[in-house]
């Protein structure tokens, strides 16, 4: 039941949102952010890492129902190894900072990080939050291509602090609610993210773009909360993600050279295993 009244909460979100900021207007500022973003940062240049962040990615967004098919996902790996830090552009562009992942400990903890980040642009999230700030109007005109110094403006204050937008606590908590909805219909454990949330309330420097979230520790105890007395998925992946960070620890000219362009042993097969 409640998962059920979630969806149908989602469902009203949408629909609010659409109106705010029409589906194909978000999706092309989206797609102009990310060219912009992409010529301050950096990709990692590894395939087989770029891939394994977009297949899992794409799982999700199947196990989330896929309420937007007018998104086409795309899942990015920033190479910022000193930075923690994961972000959802407008229309289904999501970077994952190289930091994050040689932090996580399994797949199941990145798959519980990505499954918030394609909450935020199912539930419009991102277009609610920029078109309070900028103005409908502003949005349309910076996704047309016409404002460029509003659109230097948005992806200079992504840059500088590390993330594009605050979410307001019901956001926040709304996206770690679905978080744990996806990651188990994709076959994770979903206390996989309270474990992430764990580890970022331990970090000895915290990322800047924390402040403007609730505390982890709070959230943690949130996700114990959403699958307690639920039959869950205990699948973390582990194995399989340690060897694709460990192709993010190698040296750039051992990940372009030397090591083979195809996923670790056993990838393959048991990503595979998800797919519907």
């Amino acid at each position: 039941m409640v998962s059920l009244l979630l969806v149908g909460c989602a469902a009203l979100q949408r629909v609010a949102g659409d109106i705010v900021l029409p589906a194909e207007d978000e999706i092309a500022l989206g797609r102009e952010l990310s060219r912009q973003f992409e010529e301050h940062y950096r990709l990692v240049p590894d395939e087989v890492v770029q891939s394994y962040v977009q297949d899992i990615g794409e799982l999700l967004v199947v196990a989330s129902g896929k309420p937007r098919p007018e998104v086409e996902w795309s899942f990015r790996v920033v190479d910022e190894p000193e930075e923690v830090n994961a972000l959802a552009l407008p229309g289904g562009w999501i970077y994952v900072y190289s930091g994050l992942l040689l932090m996580l400990d399994s797949e199941a903890e990145l798959a519980g990080v990505l499954a918030h980040e394609i909450a935020h642009v199912n539930e419009r999230h991102v277009a609610e939050r920029l078109a309070t700030i900028y103005g409908v109007e502003v949005l349309r005109t910076v996704a047309l291509g016409r404002d460029p110094g509003t659109l230097a403006t948005i992806v200079g204050s992504m840059v500088a602090q590390g993330y594009l937008l605050s979410y307001s606590r019901s956001q926040e908590r709304e996206a770690d609610a679905l978080a744990v909805e996806y990651t188990i219909e994709a076959g994770w454990d979903p206390r996989s993210l309270a474990t992430f949330f764990e580890a970022l309330d331990e970090l000895p420097r915290p990322p800047m773009w924390l402040s403007t979230h609730p505390s982890p520790l709070a959230r943690k105890e949130f996700i114990h909360e959403r699958v307690a007395g639920r039959v869950i998925p205990t699948t973390l992946g582990r194995e399989r993600y340690q060897k694709v960070r460990e192709r993010l620890r190698a040296p750039a000219e051992v990940r372009l050279g030397m090591i083979p362009k195809s996923l670790p042993s056993g990838c393959e097969e048991a990503i595979g295993g998800f797919k519907r």
